[in-house]
């Protein structure tokens, strides 16, 4: 009798860990159904799942390896099983091998009980269960809700090959979301079984997701700034533009008919064009990355549009030669109307959205209008006859005011993002606009400044870039720019002769904490414990978060590796620190591991973080709560 680890008795079975004959006839019989199921699913459209359940498709190549594997064991032991030759015994146990050791997820189950009748080896890693307690157990107890879809495809007087997602549970309680391809059969006794192959994609699932909400909030950006887009084939000319880029033109979608940069450069106003043509055949040759055009453009009534197309080669071949830029345009016709007629027209100057300021040649404030002060906050009796000084917030050095006023002094006229501080004293981001303005005899008199408030815009930008390197619970940097980090702390003690310490740090006790006290008490003592670690470290040093409850930590520049023990230990220190949340009474300690670069033997940072956890789990070893420096021998040691 089998009695899994929940204490239940189950009928007898055979073992799991080897293959019977009749096991291994099992196994065969499943092999027309693989067959059936890779034709079924290769002929499947991508995205659809039998009873209409939405789903990505992995690649076909998966059944073929796993069938081509299975008949080239399972044949060899069929041949010698009918010739009455004990050669069989080899092929039996590469049939078995095939099963127990793939490292996808497999599993039999009896398709009339609904229990499983053997599951190899990588399923029970993934279920947290050992084969023994799986085998007999009913499949439904690792489901987390019934599921409709396996009673629908296990019909084998009807054998419908088919895959289907659920949400599965694993011992300890998680749920993960599974792909389930199933196969129903008859072995050669008439019994109804299903050979399921199983995968694991929550984490790809939550990607996706995760994807689909950024390029939504990438659209409702691009929505919301009313921008036309565009692409741009360098080698071929071919073009791609959205629906507003026509739009700005007065075309509808589709009446351009194919779009090429021929069709851009015939609809710029002629005096326009030979500038136009000057600045892509430069980014065409590789001489700029980057292009801003103000031109006017041929719109569909016969008259012009001013706009500003933006852009930016980001694909390169390997030969770095340009292949595609991406951009935007813009409509700025009213901003170039405000340019021109401002100095004519009160009113307009006056209601204007965009900040606009008036100066004399000498820089000294002469006006400005309700949308400066709204912006800057700073009233126009306030900053009469200042100079823009008065705004600036100390990020530009003097190198880039005096490229602007000599491209003001050479052109006229000064285009860019500038960041300066409100009243307040807080930081914005503006996209601003320098002209010249010169009186009816054509000698310069003021400058005009043209400005539009795009904080929203860069904060998200940042944010964007925050969240690809950072930890989101913590704000600590993440595995991927510790990587990079680590990386150059390499490169950095191979330049200098110094020490590299890197350090993994692991929380003792966590688990109980989120167990007893719930994960939102375990998220606030992780950013407490973050808090106190970062306090110990210097400003070169790193700590990063990179899952749960584990830290790495890096301190370049040593010139010795004793230097490293005393901050470690403070570290260990700093982490069992008594902490009071909510009311609750919270103490857990680390266990540390640490190793040094350079090293006798080349090694890569992988490695060193292979050393520093194989370390750490010495400590845990050891007691806890102390640090373990990586000793050889460590490394011949499983962790797990």
């Amino acid at each position: 009798m089998n009695t899994p680890d929940n204490g239940d008795t189950l009928m007898p079975t055979p073992s799991p860990h080897r293959l019977t004959g009749r096991g291994v006839a099992l196994l065969l019989a499943t092999l027309p159904a693989i067959v059936l199921t890779e034709h079924a699913l290769a002929t499947q459209p991508a995205g659809v799942l039998p009873g209409g359940t939405a789903n990505w498709l992995p690649p076909a190549g998966t059944f073929v390896w796993l069938v081509s594997l299975l008949l080239a064991t399972g044949t060899g032991w069929w041949i010698g099983h009918r010739r009455g030759r004990p050669s069989c015994q080899p092929e039996m146990e590469r049939l078995q091998h095939c099963f127990e050791d793939n490292t996808s997820m497999l599993m039999l189950t009896n398709a009339v009980t609904g229990r499983i009748v053997n599951a190899n080896q990588a399923a029970a890693d993934f279920y947290g269960w050992s084969r023994q307690s799986l085998v007999g157990r009913p499949l439904s107890e690792l489901w987390t809700s019934p599921c409709p879809h396996w009673w629908r495809s296990i019909q084998v007087d009807l054998p419908s090959p088919a895959r289907h997602l659920h949400t599965h549970r694993l011992r300890n309680g998680e749920t993960r979301l599974v792909e389930v391809h199933v196969t129903p059969f008859r072995d050669h006794e008439g019994m109804a079984h299903v050979f399921s192959i199983l995968h694991d994609v929550t984490e790809r699932e939550r990607a996706v997701e995760t994807l689909e909400r950024e390029r939504s909030r990438l659209g409702n950006v691009i929505e919301g700034t009313h921008a036309g887009t565009w692409e741009w084939q360098i080698d071929s000319g071919g073009m791609t533009c959205n629906t507003r880029w026509a739009e700005i033109l007065g075309y509808e979608p589709g009446e351009l008919g194919p779009i090429s940069l021929h069709t851009w450069q015939t609809l710029v106003h002629v005096d326009d064009r030979e500038s136009v043509i000057r600045t892509l055949a430069s980014c065409r040759r590789g001489e700029r990355d980057t292009c801003e055009i103000e031109a006017r453009m041929r719109c569909r009534n016969g008259g012009n549009v001013w706009t500003l197309a933006q852009g930016r080669i980001l694909e390169w071949s390997p030969d770095g030669e340009p292949l595609k830029m991406w951009g935007t345009l813009h409509d700025v016709s009213h901003r170039k109307r405000m340019e021109q007629d401002l100095w004519l027209t009160a009113s307009v100057f006056s209601h204007a959205n965009e900040s606009i300021m008036i100066t004399d040649l000498d820089a000294r404030i002469i006006d400005i209008n309700r949308a400066f002060t709204q912006m800057t906050g700073w009233a126009r009796k306030e900053v009469i006859g200042h100079t823009p000084k008065l705004f600036q917030s100390g990020l530009h050095g003097p190198d880039f005011y005096r490229e602007m006023r000599a491209q003001l002094k050479r052109t006229g006229h000064w285009s860019g993002e500038v960041w300066n501080c409100n009243k307040a004293g807080e930081l914005y981001a503006e996209r601003l606009t320098i002209s010249l303005v010169r009186d009816a005899q054509g000698r310069p008199c003021n400058y005009i400044a043209l400005a539009s408030d795009i904080t929203d815009l860069k904060n998200y930008q940042k944010e964007l870039e925050h969240r690809a390197f950072h930890d989101a619970l913590t704000g600590l940097p993440n595995r991927l720019l510790m990587t990079d980090r680590l990386r150059q702390g390499m490169a950095a003690a191979r330049r200098s002769g110094k020490q590299l310490a890197v350090a993994f740090l692991d929380l003792d006790g966590f688990k109980a904490v989120n167990d007893h006290h719930g994960h939102d008490i375990g998220d606030q003592l992780l950013k407490q414990v973050s808090e106190d670690l970062e306090d110990e470290l210097r400003a070169s040093d790193t700590l990063s978060r990179i899952s749960g409850d584990e830290f790495i930590v890096l301190l370049p520049d040593l010139d010795r590796e004793e230097d490293a023990q005393p901050v470690l230990e403070r570290l260990v220190q700093a982490a069992a620190r008594d902490h009071v949340i909510e009311g609750c009474d919270i103490r857990v300690s680390a266990s540390a591991g640490v190793t040094f670069y350079p090293q006798t033997e080349e090694v890569d940072d992988e490695a060193l973080l292979r050393q520093a956890d194989a370390a750490m789990y010495v400590a845990k070893r050891a007691g806890r709560g102390r640090l373990q420096a990586f000793e050889a021998r460590d490394a011949a040691e499983d962790p797990y």
